[in-house]
């Protein structure tokens, strides 16, 4: 086919518009051989983001492991892996590392990362693709089942890559000590809830999941909370209420009362913050719920997709900053308040363990777990690459119970709170 199209391209008795036919026949002609072909190797910086209306319902189709939103990232990674030669073909990728960790990214990681041999993995952080402001890594896939462990070298921290990509890869041919250097098996991976590519755990801390029990259900209910879709209109700070219009409980709410306190994350502390923001919860939100019915008529009425978890308000328990450059600041949750989304809420089983479960939750271990299910790439810091704490990262927090520490704990936290 590409003989006849270059033979009617290159003919001078072929009018114009024949010859440029011919020519975009031909490279039409040569892509389909492109992508119809396998390689030993197939190297990309795939586009991010969310793909164009229109190809939205083949990929999915094609590739139903593809986050919530279907992020082109996993798409071209997926399709680099199809076009490599089985057993012998790599893909190697240079993407955002938010793949690794993020919860939406879960069926990608267990369909195309870590269920295929990944050879070797690059950590870079943040500096590395010019003026994106994007956390980045480097990796290389086999097209073959897992089989041996991958090495990973963790660049996050390094002032000069180069130089120490170049190093630390020198090491791991060798198998030198090397403290940016790490083998780890995709089991070992996929023991952490989420299977986030969290390779620098130790084996102590990972083991952890599996001793422990999770904190949503047996101790406690985990929850996100209100967004009132127009805080410009529904939300005031609390010194532009007169007190007597403050409700602090679900019943109370009428014409003259209608503000309730309202905590929506905030600055970094942790064990306690004052609630400074009031909500307007008149007729349990009504107002608040029509302007949701309005904005996103799709939801067909059902507005607990945005006013979430409604029964749980008011309920007293713990709260933190969904998003924050610091640490995870868990803290006290006051009876008498609605939380929201991005402010979410633990709501023990019993009261009595809401001290001990703050404790815990505070601890620099739990810390440690969560800094391994985020995709920050440094540990955190006040002041830090900012990161998300999410509902369902915080569900999955192992607790263990020492029956005889519960109440030293809880005593110890109360002082400090």
């Amino acid at each position: 086919m590409l003989d006849a199209l270059s033979t009617i391209a290159d003919s001078t008795t072929s009018t114009a518009a024949q010859r440029l036919f011919a020519a975009e026949a031909q490279d039409a002609v040569r892509f389909v051989e492109a992508m119809s072909r396998r390689y030993t190797a197939v190297l990309m910086n795939p586009p991010f983001g969310e793909p164009v209306p229109a190809t939205k319902k083949y990929l999915k189709a094609a590739y139903p492991w593809l986050p919530k939103f279907e992020d082109l990232l996993a798409a071209f990674v997926g399709r680099g892996l199809e076009l490599s030669q089985h057993e012998v073909g790599t893909c190697g990728a240079i993407t955002s590392r938010a793949g690794l960790f993020l919860k939406t990214y879960e069926g990608w990681r267990h369909e195309v990362l870590l269920a295929h041999q990944l050879a070797a993995m690059a950590d870079f952080g943040y500096g590395v693709m010019e003026q994106a402001v994007v956390e980045a890594c480097a990796y290389v896939l086999k097209n073959e089942p897992p089989r041996c462990a991958g090495v990973f070298v963790r660049l996050t921290k390094e002032t000069d890559r180069p130089a120490s990509m170049r190093a630390a890869s020198a090491n791991a041919r060798v198998h030198a000590e090397d403290d940016r250097v790490f083998r780890v098996p995709v089991e070992d991976l996929a023991a952490v809830p989420g299977s986030p590519v969290a390779y620098w755990m130790t084996e102590d801390l990972r083991s952890i999941f599996l001793r422990g029990t999770a904190l949503e259900g047996r101790f406690a209910r985990v929850r996100q909370g209100l967004t009132t879709s127009d805080d410009f209109r529904f939300v005031r700070t609390a010194w532009e209420v007169n007190p007597s219009r403050i409700g602090y409980e679900a019943d109370e709410f009428r014409a003259d009362r209608k503000w309730a306190p309202f905590a929506k994350g905030g600055d970094y502390s942790p064990y306690w913050a004052d609630v400074h923001l009031l909500v307007d919860w008149a007729d349990s939100g009504r107002s608040i719920k029509e302007t949701v019915n309005e904005k996103y008529p799709y939801l067909n009425g059902n507005v607990s997709y945005v006013v979430k978890n409604e029964d749980c308000y008011f309920e007293p328990g713990l709260t933190w900053p969904r998003r924050t450059n610091s640490g995870f600041g868990i803290r006290l949750l006051p009876r008498g308040v609605i939380f929201a989304d991005k402010g979410s809420a633990v709501l023990p089983q019993s009261a009595e363990t809401t001290f001990c479960i703050l404790g815990w939750l505070r601890s620099r271990l739990i810390q440690a777990l969560l800094d391994s299910m985020v995709a920050g790439g440094e540990q955190v810091s006040s002041g830090g690459g900012g990161r998300s704490y999410e509902v369902g990262l915080v569900q999955k927090l192992p607790m263990i119970v020492v029956p005889q520490l519960q109440e030293v704990i809880g005593r110890l936290v109360r002082r400090r709170a």
